[in-house]
């Protein structure tokens, strides 16, 4: 499959398993209302398409040795990504200023973006 310039779509990816552990129960729900009300601004710009929290569990798969491997532990560290939204941007740059005002970087999460490249 060969892929071409990227699509205006973008996913942007939370990092960060130790914000609750890091703040007090009052500024995670203060974060968790500003959280919806970025969410509720992107849609109604129609910018956002898609998204949602991701469990902490996971597992991965890979083929070693002629056989699949599975069932390999998923370590939750500051890097597992956490959520994920699918965004519609004219392009990196407009990608990149909305997620600047995602208020769990104020948490101290970061946040991947990368675009969805289209196929041929």
């Amino acid at each position: 499959m060969k892929t071409k310039s990227p699509s205006n779509e973008y996913v942007l990816f939370f990092r960060d398993t130790q914000l609750a552990k890091r703040l007090s129960p009052e500024e995670m729900q203060a974060l968790t209302l500003e959280w919806a009300a970025w969410v509720g601004r992107l849609r109604k710009q129609r910018k956002i398409k898609d998204g949602g929290p991701l469990e902490h569990e996971g597992t991965f798969i890979s083929r070693k040795n002629a056989g699949l491997a599975s069932n390999i532990p998923l370590i939750a560290s500051q890097e597992t990504i956490t959520a994920y939204s699918l965004i519609e941007a004219n392009d990196l740059t407009e990608a990149l200023e909305i997620a600047k005002d995602c208020p769990v970087l104020k948490g101290g999460s970061t946040i991947e973006i990368r675009p969805v490249a289209t196929r041929e």
